[in-house]
């Protein structure tokens, strides 16, 4: 599934890339995707979150959650819980929220963060086990690990990482570790800190600072920061394009346990490129399928398949 202007919500079979499913104005202004089992949530400057089951030909959603009013600029799904993160107008900082519903009970948020960011929120995930922590990023700098089982806000922050510069996009690399990409192509990889070090005052959590990665992935911009599906042998890639050659390259990001906490290194033998890409458009998203296929979709209005 893929969204694309003028605000429509376009499925697709798997195999060929046929049009399954198209839904126009599915939002006023849809700005946010996410798909877990056979829900794909969207988001919009409507205020409002949509769940589509992908196996209907129904052009209606089958439930359609209502925000606080502003515009949602990020979502998430993972299991029973939906998270939206809602975006900035203003020129300066302004009153920005993560809401998460319990589908299960989807009358009224289940949830809602309103203090710990003051600017749009730019990506949000749950972790890959532990569904009740959810990771939010803002162009404010920060990403906040919430656990969204506990209400009280102060409370429900597990642990704030300062990116010095507007977050791009961020994912957890591993059950204790967050990764983020600046939107100047800085990479930063920091280190959850276990529940018993929280009260501590003497634990400190590792970060490393990575810096600008194009040049190491031949792109001209970042992509995505993104995790295989599988469970089993699931991997980190970082996507890069580069529009100078017309190309998409996706590159491993191996951990390096003997090297300590948030050591990593691309792994640059296994590295796929795309020659062509998206032609002269940037490409807005790629999706790793577990059978050796990448899906990627641009600003040229495609949707591409590729082999590994």
């Amino acid at each position: 599934a893929c969204i694309a202007s003028p605000s429509s919500l376009v499925l697709f079979d798997n195999s060929t890339l046929s049009v399954t499913r198209h839904v126009k104005n599915c939002h006023d202004s849809v700005t946010a995707i996410a798909a877990a089992n056979q829900h794909v949530a969207t988001a919009g400057r409507d205020g409002l979150v949509k769940l589509w089951d992908d196996r209907s030909k129904d052009v209606n959603a089958t439930l359609v959650l209502q925000g606080d009013g502003k515009g949602l600029s990020a979502v998430a799904v993972s299991e029973h819980l939906v998270a939206a993160g809602t975006e900035n107008t203003r020129d300066g900082p302004g009153d920005v929220s993560v809401l998460v519903w319990d589908i299960r009970s989807p009358t009224s948020t289940l949830r809602s963060y309103a203090d710990s960011h003051n600017d749009t929120i730019t990506t949000l995930g749950f972790h890959p086990s532990d569904h009740s922590m959810l990771l939010s990023s803002s162009t404010d700098a920060l990403l906040t690990l919430f656990n969204t089982s506990v209400a009280d806000e102060d409370d429900a922050v597990t642990q704030v990482f300062n990116n010095a510069a507007a977050v791009h996009c961020a994912s957890f690399l591993a059950a204790d570790e967050v990764g983020a990409i600046s939107s100047d192509e800085q990479m930063s990889i920091y280190q959850r800190s276990r529940p018993e070090d929280i009260e501590r005052d003497d634990v400190v959590a590792v970060e490393t600072r990575y810096g600008d990665v194009r040049t190491e992935l031949n792109a001209s911009y970042v992509v995505d920061l993104i995790r295989t599906s599988s469970a089993a042998d699931a991997e980190t890639w970082v996507v890069g394009g580069d529009l100078e050659s017309r190309s998409i390259t996706i590159t491993p990001l191996v951990r390096q346990l003997a090297a300590g906490p948030t050591k990593w290194m691309f792994e640059h033998r296994r590295a796929v490129t795309f020659p062509g890409g998206h032609g002269e458009e940037i490409v807005r998203d790629v999706l790793l399928l577990p059978d050796h296929r990448v899906l990627t979709c641009g600003e040229d209005g495609t949707v591409r398949m590729w082999t590994v």
